[in-house]
């Protein structure tokens, strides 16, 4: 006769006085409609609104500055944190270089990634209702053509393209988190890129004809355009597809 083993309840796990704190503290700064840059209740404030303590508050603030919701500023006082993915980009430049040790893929997946997002934003471009200003765009590629001519692109000349392509749309979020794939990929990967086919010839080439395609807005040939210059964003990953 088998014996029944009984199981315990699950029970759930009780939240952490600090991690509570941490959320009292956005919350406030919700309430009160606190944007980027503003200062924050002083600290005695924090205290008497959430009855807690001095150094409970002062733990709660470090770890909300840690992730950027917050920014203490020595002799001034403690502000809501500015929009930044500085965060992320450490954490998965260092993932990445682990990754990348073994022998794992975790650059070309955030190149997919990456990569989803600018063809989805091409869209948006393209159907804008009046033609998109691309004359920064425009700048960029002249740019591109003169160091092309010293032989080698400058990779902030090839950023600076894909991050003022976009700039009729008027995404607060975009540049930061195009910027931070960006990061990534070029920090985790420099020392372990390849060799590449791609010449500074061909850079211009690819990034004049996704300009091109978007000035008319032909998307099929914008779309086409940009996965051809991510093919070879993946050729100097070593991740050939």
């Amino acid at each position: 006769m088998r014996t029944r083993v009984r199981r315990r309840p699950h029970r759930a796990r009780r939240p952490d006085p600090a991690d509570l704190l941490q959320e009292q503290i956005k919350q406030i700064i919700i309430e009160d409609q606190l944007a980027p840059g503003d200062p924050m209740p002083t600290e005695l404030d924090l205290i008497e609104r959430l009855d807690a303590g001095r150094s409970s508050i002062r733990e709660a603030l470090k770890a909300l500055r840690a992730t950027g919701i917050v920014e203490i500023r020595h002799g001034f006082g403690t502000y809501v944190g500015q929009m930044s993915l500085s965060g992320i980009v450490e954490s998965l430049v260092f993932q990445s270089k682990i990754a990348l040790s073994a022998g794992e893929q975790d650059l070309r997946h955030l190149v997919d990634i990456r990569e989803v997002i600018e063809h989805g934003m091409l869209a948006k471009l393209i159907e804008l209702p009046d033609p998109p200003d691309l004359s920064a765009a425009a700048e960029v590629i002249e740019q591109m053509k003169k160091e092309a001519k010293v032989g080698h692109i400058h990779p902030e000349t090839d950023r600076s393209f894909h991050e003022v392509l976009y700039q009729s749309l008027e995404n607060s979020l975009l540049g930061p988190l195009l910027g931070a794939f960006w990061d990534v990929s070029n920090r985790a990967g420099s020392t372990y890129y390849g060799p590449t086919q791609e010449s500074p010839s061909d850079t211009v080439r690819h990034h004049q004809a996704i300009y091109d395609a978007v000035r008319r807005r032909d998307l099929s040939a914008a779309r086409t355009a940009m996965t051809e210059h991510f093919h070879g964003v993946r050729e100097r990953l070593g991740s050939r597809r």
